[in-house]
């Protein structure tokens, strides 16, 4: 019951999240599922040790490098990985964190730049920003030229001895950008260590300059291993032609133990959003 009151806690908060902001937002994982994000670099003057802003009068002054999101998003937590278990929404500043001696990016202070890379909730006196972003790569790069999907996976439970269902949370979202291999999301879930697996494909090319495939598919299933969504045994897909404001939505119910799990994995075209 207690996880039940927790889980429609947690539900009401991402509805009310959302709803108090008039634009979309993109919700991500923590490490080490790799995300791709869009924004303007720049530098921020912090106090560094060693009491971080405490003693403004010794401490020391840092330069951080912060990417200013051109679009605002929302972390959603583990609930069984320490510090990266906090949820954060409406995120509009991510501190980065570069490898050591790294200096590459100076060149593209003030700049738009794409950033790739991980996520982690901040957890020491060094990290300024809620959400820390170890990249793995950066570039200058005019933003809308990539072709992408949004997916989202949503999940709820049943449990006779709990008595009412919980309601259905969203367990993450992710893009899958158009590339030669199919984009995977693995969510483990805490209370059964149960993995709940999913898949976006695309098929062909129609050879135009954009490179827009000709189909897509997606794929969902539940599983105590670590497997492809779209090979797996189980799965849940559907598959359709490409076109313009594409959405494709599959549902995948199963029984464990006493407990009958609901998955869902909806997926719509990005790229209409990105013109709005």
């Amino acid at each position: 019951m207690k996880h039940t009151i927790t889980t429609l806690i947690l539900t009401l908060l991402v509805s009310f999240a959302c709803a108090g902001s008039s634009r979309a937002q993109h919700f991500l994982s923590y490490e080490p599922e790799v995300v791709e994000l869009d924004g303007q670099l720049v530098v921020q003057s912090k106090y560094g040790p060693p009491n971080y802003g405490e003693d403004p009068k010794t401490d020391l002054k840092v330069r951080v490098p912060v990417l200013v999101l051109r679009q605002r998003v929302s972390v959603i937590g583990d609930r069984g990985d320490g510090h990266n278990s906090q949820t954060v929404y409406g995120a509009r500043q991510i501190q980065l964190a570069f490898g050591v001696g790294e200096t590459s990016h100076k060149a593209l202070i003030g700049k738009q730049v794409v950033v790739t890379g991980t996520l982690f909730h901040a957890h020491t006196g060094h990290h300024y920003t809620d959400v820390v972003m170890t990249v793995r790569s950066i570039e200058r790069k005019p933003v809308g030229q990539r072709q992408f999907a949004v997916c989202g996976v949503y999940s709820s439970y049943y449990n006779p001895r709990e008595g009412a269902p919980t309601s259905q949370f969203l367990e993450a979202q992710f893009l899958a950008f158009f590339a030669g291999e199919p984009t995977q999301k693995s969510i483990k879930l805490s209370d059964t260590g149960l993995i709940i697996k999913a898949a976006l494909d695309y098929a062909g090319s129609k050879g135009s300059r954009e490179g827009k495939p000709v189909a897509l598919a997606i794929a969902i299933v539940l599983s105590d291993k670590e497997k492809n969504a779209l090979d797996s045994e189980g799965k849940v897909e559907a598959i359709t032609k490409y076109s313009s404001d594409w959405r494709l939505s599959v549902r995948h119910q199963q029984l464990v133990g006493e407990a009958r799990y609901t998955l869902t994995l909806s997926c719509s075209d990005g790229n209409t959003q990105k013109k709005r």
